[in-house]
């Protein structure tokens, strides 16, 4: 058989293994008042089980689904993981056919299936957002996705965030392929966002002392972020993670001077509760560190150290 007529036979019989279909509906664009087409395809069984084990959903989240189809992950949530669910969805038709199958696997007290358009509905108290959408919804969704509680997680099936690179990305456990932008086929990925506190800006706290002023200078961008550590001794340049509301930050040397601590602790707001570590060789000390923000050095956590995207 020749190369030509093989790959023919691939692109049309691969998507039938992987349990997909494609049934163009429409989405309304937030932006205009126009409508664009949007494919619904349904997401595989392993996929679904793979999104719910990387999110960790558990009985004590709410999850949305924007873009839910037949209800399929929503209704998974809440059987296999005990978790509450809403979805959201266009077609009014599937809508239904969600709320028949919700009733079909008794969970339908647990869920709920909205008939609009996803930009319409605020899902600002989700715990859990999944995502099976096109790249450029996902990208006008990223501000709002960025301004929900930190600790939220994302999950997007086959498309990315553009320039905020996931905490983690898998490959689908399904044979989906799919076309991107650049026209090549590949496997797909499910891609994990964990919302990062936002900590940019300047930092002042006391030290152990009660009198020298020890300060923190942090350039943030999505979850990447870096710092200077100033104490009443010196300066240092130090590294900063962020996961969900809890951070950390660590001068360069990777143990802590003996006058810069590493510092430790849970960002709510303006104001980061932990710990300052002083390492002196061996010994380590610990003691209660609590950090202020100055609200006039905050800037936009997507612009601020912004880097051009690679070609």
């Amino acid at each position: 058989m020749k190369k030509i007529e093989l790959l023919v036979l691939l692109l049309f019989f691969v998507p039938l293994f992987c349990g997909f279909t494609e049934i163009p509906i429409k989405a309304q664009s937030p932006f205009e008042d126009v409508t664009v087409d949007v494919p619904y395809i349904t997401m595989p069984q392993k996929d679904i089980e793979k999104i719910l084990e990387m999110a960790q959903v558990g009985p004590d989240d709410l999850l949305y689904d924007l873009g839910s189809g037949d209800g399929r992950i929503v209704i998974a949530a809440a059987e296999k993981r005990g978790a509450r669910g809403v979805g959201v969805e266009i077609d009014g038709e599937l809508v239904r056919e969600s709320r028949r199958k919700a009733k079909r696997a008794n969970v339908q007290d647990r869920v709920e299936f909205i008939e609009s358009d996803l930009f319409k509905v605020d899902f600002s108290k989700a715990t859990v957002v999944t995502l099976y959408l096109m790249p450029d919804l996902n990208l006008r969704l990223r501000p709002t996705l960025l301004s929900m509680p930190p600790g939220t997680r994302v999950i997007s099936h086959s498309w990315d965030m553009g320039e905020w690179q996931p905490d983690e990305a898998v490959f689908t456990p399904s044979l989906t392929v799919r076309m991107f932008p650049d026209k090549k086929f590949r496997r797909s990925k499910i891609h994990l966002w964990i919302i990062p506190a936002d900590i940019r800006g300047n930092w002042h706290w006391r030290e152990v002392d009660g009198k020298t002023l020890g300060s923190l200078r942090i350039n943030q961008r999505f979850q990447e972020a870096e710092g200077t550590l100033t104490d009443g001794a010196g300066e240092s340049p130090a590294t900063v993670e962020i996961k969900g509301d809890w951070v950390r930050i660590t001068p360069k040397d990777g143990q802590g001077g003996k006058s810069l601590p590493i510092l430790e602790g849970r960002v709510d707001g303006g104001v980061i509760n932990g710990t300052a570590t002083y390492k002196d060789g061996t010994q380590a000390k610990s003691f209660p560190w609590k950090a202020f923000r100055q609200p006039e050095t905050m800037t936009s956590v997507e612009k601020q150290g912004r880097k051009k995207s690679p070609m």
